[in-house]
């Protein structure tokens, strides 16, 4: 898709610039992680919280979260490995592991910090809407993670090599002759959308709930699990395991779900005023620069 896009929009504007203005996938990767890491460090010095804890926590997030990506496409895409083991090497990443491994990645160092965990998963949850946003439009330009075939008048067709096209001529839907794919469900959109709204609203309510820890890490991961599981009946890419009518995305957002209500309601009920906080917070920076607060 991306240089389909990238030749359409140089020859309309008559400019070249489009080769440098539409990054590769990896780049937009690096942007999201950059993106999301100086929110991050920014949103916890505001509250009084360490900026060097909060960098290198998110440089853990994002090492243990490429890794846990990586080891969740092959366990989800197990069969098709012991068919070709070169995918162990070649093949994708898998969202939801990336998320789990960075969350691990982040505790880890939080932990050996002696930092105030709550406080910093809050905030780090609160930026992870605006990763999610910007990290989808490489599977738009990659035209991986595409959906369902719809004739939807926004409806999306991939042009030919792609993904989706491949899929449609092995399920016999297009004939080799086809220029591009069937018109499917935008869903790499979707999901962009999606984050970008969940960024929008964990910012919200962190502002207005972050002296109820952990709040904010569970509202957000509860409004993404409940949203992913639907826009998980538009996908048309079949490659990912499933178990009924359920792939492995919804049975893990079926598990994730009621433990992140109970950590809601439990952050409900824990009553913890400004002073506490900003106590915990002095006893941190002693710890950290051994200095007075």
């Amino acid at each position: 898709m991306r240089p389909i896009l990238i030749q359409r929009l140089n020859d309309i504007f008559h400019t070249d610039m489009f080769l440098w203005l539409i990054p590769h996938g990896a780049a937009i990767y690096a942007i999201a992680f950059v993106t999301v890491l100086i929110i991050f460090v920014y949103r916890s010095s505001k509250v009084g919280l360490s900026r060097s804890y909060a960098f290198w926590s998110g440089i853990w997030a994002i090492a243990f979260g490429l890794i846990g990506s990586r080891f969740y496409y092959i366990i989800e895409h197990m069969n098709a490995i012991l068919k070709a083991p070169s995918l162990i090497l070649t093949g994708g990443s898998g969202s939801l592991g990336g998320y789990i491994g960075g969350t691990i990645g982040l505790l880890l160092s939080l932990k050996l910090y002696h930092a105030r965990i709550l406080e910093y998963i809050d905030v780090a949850s609160s930026t992870l809407g605006l990763g999610i946003f910007i990290a989808r439009w490489s599977c738009f330009f990659e035209s991986c993670c595409y959906g369902a075939v719809s004739s939807i008048p926004w409806a999306v067709r991939f042009p030919n090599g792609s993904m989706p096209y491949n899929a449609h001529i092995t399920q016999g839907l297009i004939t080799p002759e086809a220029q591009a794919s069937l018109p499917v469900h935008p869903v790499q959109i979707y999901a962009s959308l999606n984050g970008l709204i969940l960024f929008i609203l964990a910012s919200w309510y962190w502002k207005r709930l972050r002296y109820r820890p952990g709040i904010t890490f569970c509202l957000f991961w509860l409004s993404y699990c409940i949203t992913r599981f639907g826009l998980e009946f538009l996908r048309g890419d079949g490659v990912r395991d499933f178990v009924g009518l359920l792939s492995t995305p919804q049975l893990l957002c079926l598990m994730f779900i009621p433990m992140l209500t109970f950590g809601f309601f439990r952050s409900l009920m824990i009553k913890s005023g400004s002073s506490k906080i900003h106590g915990g917070i002095c006893a941190e920076r002693q710890h950290s620069r051994n200095s007075q607060c």
